[in-house]
Order: C-alpha cells, then structure tokens, then sequence
C-alpha cells in the first residue's frame, strides 16, 4: 500500500517512516513537507497512492486546504488528517469537508497507525462498493425540524441512504409485517420519545411479539444509561445520542448495523445442518477454502477449484502458502497468527492458478468455532482490469493535455526539441522502446524519419529510416494513408497481414 504523507516536522515524518518500515514492511511512505509539494506528488503520479495522511499544519496552508483540493479533483482515495490535539472543532471541520478519518499524535499511535491505516482503506473500498446498493431506513421522528435537518444531511453525504418517514408508533408498526416476512426496510431508526408508545416498547413488539429480523437503531436527546441498557436489552442494535455532530456519525452506525446483522444471518446460515451447508458451500459464488490452524487445506468448494484450476484433490495435498507467490509473501505475511487468535482479517492478495497466471482476489478470513481457518476468496480480477483501464485512460488524457498545453504559442525554433520531448512521454506511457514521426513526399511513395526517441540503451535507427519506399511496406503504408496510428508493443504480437514490415524490424532488432 503506497501512502502519501503530508508532514513538515522531519522527526515525526522520520519516526513514522522508520516505523511503518518495522512493522509493516507492505507500506510505503513517500513524504512531502508542503501543500505545495504534495500536490506536486498528485500531479506527478496520480495513481500511485491508495492513501493520503496530512498534518493540519503545513508551512504554505493546512491539511484541510488539500482536503479540499483532492475531493474538487476528483480524487478516489481516503484521506485522513493527523493533529496533535483531539480537538472536537477541528475533527468536525474535517469530517465536514470530507475526510475519511483522523488519528491523534498520543501515546502509542504510531504502534496501532498500520493497522489503523489499512483498516482505514479496506472500509473506504468497501463503503464504494456498498454504496451501489441503496439503504433503506424506516425512520420514526414526530419534529419536523429534525426529519429536515436528517433528510437534508443524508442526501447530501450519504445520498444512498434512502428514508422511509413514520411520525409515530402507529405509523411505524403499520408498515411493519406481523411476522418474519419480507421487510420494507433494511434499518429501523427510532426517535425515543414519539406520541404514542415509545421507542422501547416499540423495539419490544419488533422483537418479542413479532419476532423481526431487522436492526435497530434508537436516537434519543440526552444520553441516558438506563435507557441505553434496556433498548440493548431488548434487542436495539445500536443507540444515539443527539450531540451537536451526531449526523456525522449517523451514516456509519446506519451501514454499520445493517452489514453486521446481514453478517450474522449469513454465520447463522452456516450453522444449520451439515446437508444444507454442504449444499450451501458448493453452491457459493465465491471461493471458500477451510485449512487447519497450521494452514493445511482440509476443504474447498467447487467455486474455490474452479477460480484456481486446480481439483480439490490437489488442493487438499498444498497449504495456504503453496498457493501465494513468496515475494508477495515477503511484502505482506499471511497473518495466520491473528486468524489464529480469534481475528477476522480482510485482503487483498494474488493467488496461484495451477497453469502458472496469478488471480488478484479479495480475501475476507477468520477462525471457525472449531479451530479451524475460513477465507472466503472472491476473484477480482475482472475488477483490478477495469481499474487498470481507467487509470490508463486518466493517465492517457493527461498526457494529451500536457503536450496539447506544451505546443501552444511555442516558438518555431523549439518546435523540433518538443517533438522529441512529445515522443519520449508517448513512448514511455506506451511501454515501447521507440517512438518516431516519419514525413511522407508529396507523391506519398516514401518516408522518412524526421524525429526519433529511443529508450535508455536502444541504439537509433534514424540514418537508415530514410527514403523508405512505401511500396516495400504495404501494411504500413495503408495504415498511414489511412491516417491511423501505428502502435506496435510487441514485434511477436503483429498481425500476419504485417508479415513484410515485422522481418524489417526483426532485421534491425527493433522490439516495439
């Protein structure tokens, strides 16, 4: 995981280097000391970072000056701001304008920041893929102020929260079934005190007498112990108070409730007969591996087999780190020993296929009530190629932008040196080892190379691509006539209509 860290203070930025280096060798820090200097990174490589950690204060701004920035650019990644201080205003300020989170300079942070971090962006990429998926909250509060104010908040960080409006307990109970059913909601969220009954003896009928499978949220305007342990008690999955920035906090506790109980159904599924999980385990859409503690593979579904070519005989026979590459285990070690401990841990790794490619999979893992290990490993390379594409097209724009900028108003005489310039960029976003322009004569039966860049260690072959009769390369000459571009980034990969034009090149050892 690369992590841009924005800090001016060189101890603290050498402290946290050196040890995120100890503890987390997976995490790389690059380091700019200004707002300046880390808008510098962004420009320069865009994509590198899966995270931005800011100091609010910087010599020539402050964290939330780039918070700004990053979020009016687009920008899709977790930023999260560090202070000295756990100030309640400047947190607010922040999580107002867009951050992800925030860690405080105390005590031993900076023994807990790799784990914080990565949990940190595995819950920004989850919260992206969540939020596909509308939430739906049946929301119970009689003060119009208040189902403005929630109403108006909502849509505006978190739009795919959707609210369902009921004023009071009658309102609330008549759009609940009678028994388990299909839900109209995802969440229920109960304002405490509501005409009629309150939300405790609501949350009572919910779960005593009709025995609803749903979350339950209670917000309340004091805080008050007593209430908050019977709402609990009575099956309230979560409870609120109505501090000056509650809503903030609002959306995550939502989310939060409605993924732990889809969680819950889903380990209570797994706890019914051995049939039914059987039936349950094959049928799966992702991969499901068991290994015992030492990371002996002792099951896998058929999903599993599939996604990694291999039966589930031969997978039996290997162990966990006989399907990882070594040097991705060298960067990020398997942590058998937190599963081991009762941990649940999510990643993000490649895996072996059995004729030799690597599958990138999303991992979630944990310890079973017997001991044993579960990964739940989904196949995200589908996923990972289109975020490639994406960040090329980005990079790909960029890069036009950059040189269409470069050759406006630029004097003649430095016309020839941008070509060159022009032509390295292209080369190098390419992945070739040349890049020319070649001018064809007035009659268009030759060409020559007027402008050449190689790449470091590739010979010119500029003095012999002079004159060329078009009439010798034919696939190449429809191709300019045609006006299209000629991108060839492996000799081997030419179509056989090309036949003339690659022994030309493999004459002149020319590779891409």
């Amino acid at each position: 995981m690369n992590i841009l860290y924005v800090e001016d203070n060189p101890l603290d930025a050498d402290l946290t280097r050196n040890t995120l280096h100890r503890l987390a060798p997976g995490l790389h820090l690059d380091v700019a000391t200004s707002l300046h200097g880390a808008l510098e990174h962004l420009q320069s490589a865009p994509d590198r970072y899966d995270l931005i950690l800011a100091d609010v204060r910087l010599p020539d701004g402050d964290g939330l000056e780039l918070l700004a920035i990053v979020r009016q650019r687009g920008l899709s990644l977790p930023f999260v701001i560090v202070t000295g201080s756990g100030n309640e205003e400047l947190v607010f300020r922040a999580l107002k304008a867009g951050a992800d989170d925030y860690i405080v300079k105390r005590g031993d942070y900076l023994a807990h920041l790799p784990h914080v971090l990565s949990d940190i962006v595995r819950r920004y990429r989850n919260r992206l893929l969540r939020h596909t998926r509308p939430l739906r909250v049946l929301y119970a509060e009689h003060r119009a102020t208040d189902i403005d104010l929630t109403s108006r908040f909502l849509a505006r960080y978190a739009p795919h929260i959707r609210l369902q409006i009921a004023r009071n307990a009658e309102g609330v109970l008549r759009r609940l079934p009678p028994e388990t059913s299909v839900l109209p909601c995802d969440v229920l969220l109960l304002d405490y005190r509501l005409p009629g009954l309150n939300a405790l003896e609501i949350l009572k009928e919910v779960r005593q007498v009709r025995r609803l499978d749903i979350p339950v949220v209670l917000i309340t305007g004091q805080g008050s112990e007593e209430i908050a342990l019977q709402a609990f008690k009575l099956g309230a999955s979560d409870y609120i108070t109505k501090t000056d920035n509650y809503l903030y906090r609002l959306p995550i506790v939502l989310e939060k409730v409605f993924y732990h109980a889809q969680l819950q159904r889903q380990q209570t599924a797994l706890r019914q007969s051995e049939a039914r999980y059987r039936d349950l385990f094959e049928e799966a859409a992702d991969g499901i591996f068991i290994a015992s503690p030492e990371g002996q593979y002792l099951d896998v579904n058929a999903r599993g087999c599939a996604m990694l070519g291999y039966t589930r005989e031969e997978i039996l026979r290997k162990r966990i780190a006989d399907l990882v590459p070594l040097e991705d285990q060298q960067v990020a070690p398997l942590r058998l020993d937190e599963l081991r401990a009762g941990k649940t841990v999510f990643s993000e790794r490649r895996m072996k296929h059995k004729d030799g490619h690597l599958v990138h999979v999303e991992i979630s893992a944990k310890k079973l009530p017997d001991g044993n290990l579960q990964a739940i490993v989904r196949d995200i390379s589908e996923r990972k190629r289109l975020e490639a594409s994406i960040q090329r097209q980005r990079r790909f724009e960029q890069l036009v932008m950059h040189l269409s900028a470069h050759f406006i108003n630029l004097p003649p005489e430095e016309t020839d040196a941008a070509i060159t310039r022009a032509l390295k960029l292209i080369g190098e976003f390419a992945g070739v080892e040349r890049s020319y322009v070649f001018l064809l004569d007035d009659g268009g039966k030759t060409a020559s190379n007027t402008h050449e860049w190689c790449a470091e260690g590739v010979p010119p072959r500029k003095d012999r691509l002079q004159n060329l009769p078009l009439e010798r390369l034919p696939w190449w000459a429809e191709k300019l006539r045609r006006q299209e571009p000629i991108y060839i980034p492996r000799l081997d990969e030419m179509s056989p209509e090309a036949a003339v034009e690659w022994e030309h090149f493999r004459e002149q050892n020319i590779q891409s």
